[in-house]
């Protein structure tokens, strides 16, 4: 965390969404692009950070799920949307599958950087599969 290169990455994004605003606004599904790729990225930031700190591996496929979900939700909830995560859409399934591929392979003494890799790329085809073929969670209803 003290590293100067989260801020750059930080002013870098905001300067490129400043710039590309309006070709952003027209692109329906930029968001929901975007927000696969950082749920990934932080779902395997939060796993290997949890796994850093000695945890088991249960508790960083929890700690990656959250992470990884925290920021869609405050940005939902900033953008006063009801968050993705509250909908039926598979966000916080895609994320904890992602972690146990990442378990798997880690059980297996795959290289790091390819357990990343696959995982990333797991958890975006699981949020665009679902998406593009309307795959969703059941929704459990009250008797009346």
């Amino acid at each position: 965390m003290t590293s100067p290169l989260y801020i750059i990455c930080t002013i870098a994004a905001q300067v490129i969404a400043i710039s590309f605003s309006k070709i952003l606004k027209r692109l329906d599904n930029a968001w929901f692009f975007f927000d696969t790729l950082g749920l990934a990225s932080f779902t395997i930031t939060g796993i290997q950070k949890t796994l850093e700190c000695g945890y088991p591996f249960w508790v960083a496929i929890i700690m990656g799920c959250m992470t990884g979900c925290a920021g869609g939700l405050i940005r939902d909830v900033l953008l006063n949307k009801t968050p993705v995560l509250l909908c039926k859409e598979i966000y916080a399934m895609a994320s904890i599958i992602g972690g146990l591929l990442y378990w798997f392979l880690n059980d297996l003494n795959v290289n790091v950087a390819i357990t990343g890799v696959a995982t990333f790329l797991l958890i975006v085809a699981i949020r665009i599969l679902a998406v593009k073929y309307h795959i969703s969670l059941p929704v459990l209803k009250e008797d009346e």
